[in-house]
């Protein structure tokens, strides 16, 4: 049943109602929930409902309670369907409708033993029970009622009867279960000792005095004077000598006031036996004193001024860290990627207030903490996971590996390959691998993952791993497991496409030494924008790598080198045959120059990166088996044979073939002339001179201006690993769901225990570190490489605050006034310190090139020798001005 359409009753019998004047309570009885759908709500179903707790008796009567009011107004009959549909409309969806019975009253006569069984339950109050013993009974007729049966008394419902019976001996046993009761608490409280000191008893100790026993031997609560609070109620309101069970219960009531009514309450004094609250707004009388009475010997309210003067305040210092964290756990633990400052925002509206971004923070990181801490046992799951995994996924790989290096087994190395991605890659995907590993989230450990591409260019997750380190050993372990898996072989005709890892190149180089391996050209460049930062450049670099011949690749160079000739001698030098379209070779269809496939799949996993080792991986099965299934149902709307996104792409080529003009030799060859250059297209053989038809599958502009001059229709010269059909291959395979972890077999293999990891200083990183050319997350301009201008002495390099002029130095042509006569003048431009090659008296002019961290290190670095050598020769100076002042002062004594 969705939750959205059902509702929650809570049926309160075997009770009665107490009426004081001023409130209403239901002393007594039990508490019993059901489960309703609010499509067939009535009161027969109620009453069926309650039937199945509790025997029901005619005369009955049921109340229902307004949902944030207490008995005294808000009890209203529920005696019609009109009054249900009232009940289940002002009943919300987190809500509990609570309903009230009344038995009925008890008759002045006595009844036969027959119907005894159905007014056995009721419960008189204290004035009918005090009538019913002052009234005098005819015992004669009582008894000759009692001894009468009639000769045709024999019930015809035997359910009925048996009914009867269990219903008796459920009365018998609750009497005797409430003796028993009473027996055992008056022991306890013979028996128990009160430690000195504050103590805190989460009892009432009136409450053993609270009970009488009727006539009939049943409990019945003794009406009390004063209210006593009510932990579970909504709306908190405090009243004069109302009681509590400790001082821990009315400090967390006066929290709660306090944070529902938006004020700030202090406590001023808590002692033993008593609590002071009071707001902390001036001159707002509002106070609340709780004392343990020796009336009672409970703790009672005695002093209570209930008047609020002041305004709802923002500045609130109970909205704590702690507070925002139990609030809103549930948010946090089912988002943890939620933003500080939508945490924050969503703090204000919710709680009322202004906090810092630091309390959020640790608010985030106490549900962070606390839901990895609920997670630390997974390490020591590991091999009953792996033992799921190999039963529901036949076939599937999946390798744990110990640590060599720890006697005491140590987790290392978790790799993962289900036999429906290995499947489903090799039926309808090309033989190109895309290699990459990723950090996790606030925690040591990565993530290296194999990532292909399917008939829709896009991410198809094959396998992945989670390791310790990215080390050599580390991407060797991975691709030994993978390659074997894919049956790679040597790698002919394979292509692994990575970044200049070096554990990467080594291991392909040793598993697979015949495949293409190419070099992301987005981490070729950012090495390369090091040393040649000019914008404009970009693009030439570009052109440069996605060249799909040589020709191009030397023009799109030349052009380079008319800017900057260094740079053009620098690009031969990143070994362009790896990340060039001019040199990858043919039969792969695949033109990629980047490694953003890889990128992809680990923003995909964000959310993933921040659990811990099982629940990280249960997280990306779920995330494939999602999208496996959703992948089904996008292909069932598509019409043609070629993927949309392939056409998509090929739309470009179709738009710029307006400018290519083909001439047809009469034979099976094409020339086809651009503004610049001419090509050859052969269709064919499906070859075309610049490359890109036999590179990447696809025609180019030139083949389409071709293709254009027999027929418009593309589909039957595009590669067949481009068709819908080998979609269909690729995702034709499911992976298979898991059962609860309590369904696990259970491993025969030592438990091992997580890996240890160093907490680096400072606060923890979890953005990857962007390149210098990537686009900044922040909406200000970075002030990276921008030349800093003094303001008082206009020159380069430093700023006003470590300006020699702001300090007031003397120059070097001007002598010290205050210096006496035949001493030397404060030079400006002392001698160099010794070990430095440049005079001290010039600033560091930084270049443009050089980083805002570095030229502050240096200013300072400059600034601070020139304070040390101005320092020092100060004290020179001082030194001499005594050494002349004294031998006169001495003539002067003398004389």
């Amino acid at each position: 049943m969705d939750p959205v359409d059902c509702i929650v009753v809570r049926f309160h019998f075997n009770g009665e109602f107490i009426n004081d004047g001023k409130t209403i309570q239901y002393v007594g009885g039990k508490e019993a929930m059901s489960f309703l759908d609010r499509a067939t709500l009535s009161l027969q179903r109620i009453q069926q409902c309650l039937s199945e707790h509790y025997v029901t008796v005619d005369g009955q009567q049921l109340h229902w309670l307004f949902p944030g009011k207490d008995l005294f107004d808000g009890l209203l009959m529920l005696s019609e369907d009109k009054s249900v549909e009232t009940l289940s409309a002002c009943t919300t969806d987190a809500g509990v409708a609570d309903v009230y019975v009344e038995d009925p009253a008890v008759q002045d006569e006595e009844v036969s033993e027959e119907e005894d069984w159905a007014e056995d339950d009721y419960v008189a109050t204290a004035d009918e029970k005090k009538s019913a013993k002052e009234k005098p009974i005819d015992v004669e007729s009582s008894s000759d009622d009692s001894d009468f049966v009639p000769p045709d008394c024999s019930s015809d419902d035997d359910e009925a009867d048996a009914i009867k019976q269990d219903y008796k001996k459920f009365k018998r046993s609750k009497k005797m279960a409430a003796e028993k009761l009473a027996l055992e608490y008056e022991f306890e409280a013979l028996n128990v000792v009160k430690p000195e000191g504050n103590y805190e008893d989460d009892s009432s100790a009136e409450e053993d005095e609270s009970y009488d026993e009727d006539s009939d031997g049943e409990l019945i609560k003794r009406e009390s004077e004063y209210a006593r609070f009510n932990k579970k109620a909504e709306v908190i309101k405090f009243t004069l000598g109302m009681t509590f069970s400790g001082k821990k219960e009315f400090k967390d009531a006066i929290i709660r006031y306090a944070l529902k009514e938006r004020k700030e309450i202090k406590f001023l004094k808590d002692e033993g036996v008593r609590v002071r609250a009071k707001c902390t707004w001036p001159h707002c009388p509002w106070v609340c004193l709780l004392r343990k009475t020796s009336k009672f010997e409970s703790w009672q309210i005695t002093s209570f001024t209930e008047e609020h003067t002041c305004p709802k305040r923002k500045d609130s210092a109970l909205v704590t860290s702690r507070r925002i964290a139990e609030k809103f756990e549930s948010l946090i633990m089912s988002s943890p990627e939620w933003s500080i400052q939508q945490l924050k925002s969503t703090v204000q509206e919710k709680m009322f207030a202004n906090v810092s971004i630091s309390k959020i923070k640790r608010a985030k990181a106490l549900v962070i903490g606390k839901m990895l801490a609920a997670k630390e046992g997974e390490y020591s799951q590991v091999f009953d996971y792996q033992l799921e995994l190999l039963r529901s996924n036949p076939g599937t790989t999946c390798v744990v590996k110990l640590h060599p290096d720890f006697e005491e087994p140590t987790f290392h190395h978790f790799y993962v390959c289900f036999d429906a991605c290995k499947k489903g890659f090799l039926a309808g995907c090309r033989k190109v691998i895309s290699l990459d590993g990723c950090f996790l989230k606030g925690r040591a450990g990565e993530i290296l993952s194999a990532v292909g591409r399917d008939a829709n260019h896009q991410m198809y997750p094959i396998a992945w791993a989670l390791v310790d380190k990215e080390t050599n050993e580390s991407w060797d372990w991975f691709c030994s497991l993978l390659f074997n898996d894919l049956k790679v072989g040597d790698g002919d005709g394979w292509v692994i496409i990575s970044d200049q890892q070096k554990g990467i190149l080594n291991a392909v180089h040793h598993w697979a030494p015949m495949a293409e391996h190419r070099n992301c050209a987005r981490h070729i460049y950012a090495n390369w924008r090091k040393k040649y930062r000019e914008k404009d450049w970009q693009k030439l670099f570009w052109a440069c790598a996605k060249a799909p011949c040589t020709m191009l690749f030397n023009l799109a160079r030349a052009k380079l080198a008319q800017c900057t000739p260094d740079g053009a001698r620098d690009v031969m030098n990143t070994g362009p045959q790896h990340w060039s379209r001019a040199w990858f070779r043919l039969g792969s269809c695949c033109d990629s120059v980047d490694n953003n496939i890889s990128e992809t799949f680990n923003k995909w996993i964000v959310e993933a990166r921040l659990y811990l080792v099982i629940t990280m991986f249960e997280t990306i099965r779920q995330q494939i088996m999602i999208r496996i299934q959703e992948m089904r149902s996008e292909m069932e709307s598509w019409t043609g044979i070629i993927c949309p996104k392939v056409l998509k792409k090929l739309q470009k080529s179709i738009d710029y073939s307006a400018y290519c003009h083909a001439i047809f030799n009469g034979n099976d060859a094409y020339e086809v002339k651009t503004r610049v250059h001419r090509y050859t297209v052969r269709l064919h053989d499906r070859t075309c001179s610049c490359r890109y038809w036999q590179l990447s599958g696809l025609p180019c502009s030139h083949a389409i201006s071709c293709i254009h001059c027999t027929t418009n229709k593309l589909d039957d010269y595009i590669a067949d690993c481009y068709r819908v059909d080998n979609f269909k291959k690729t995702y034709a395979y499911c992976l298979q769901p898991l059962e609860g972890r309590a369904a696990w077999p259970v491993s025969q293999r030592p438990k091992p225990k997580a890996h240890g990891h160093i907490n680096m200083p400072g606060r923890k990183k979890k953005c990857r570190t962007r390149e210098e050319e990537e686009k900044p997350k922040t909406s200000k301009v970075s002030k990276v490489g921008t030349v800093i201008k003094c303001s008082l002495c206009k020159q380069s390099g430093h700023n006003k605050t470590t300006c020699k002029q702001r300090n007031g130095v003397p120059s070097a042509s001007a002598p010290s006034a205050s210096a006496p006569s035949g001493t030397a003048p404060l030079s400006a431009t002392p001698s160099a310190p010794r070990g430095s090659a440049r005079p001290p008296s010039e600033a560091p002019v930084l270049s443009s090139q050089q980083s805002t961290s570095h030229k502050r290190r240096a200013t300072w670095r400059w600034h601070h020798q020139d304070k040390q050598r101005e320092g020092r020769q100060l004290i020179t100076t001082v030194g001499q001005i005594i050494s002349l002042e004294i031998p006169s002062m001495y003539m002067e004594a003398r004389m």
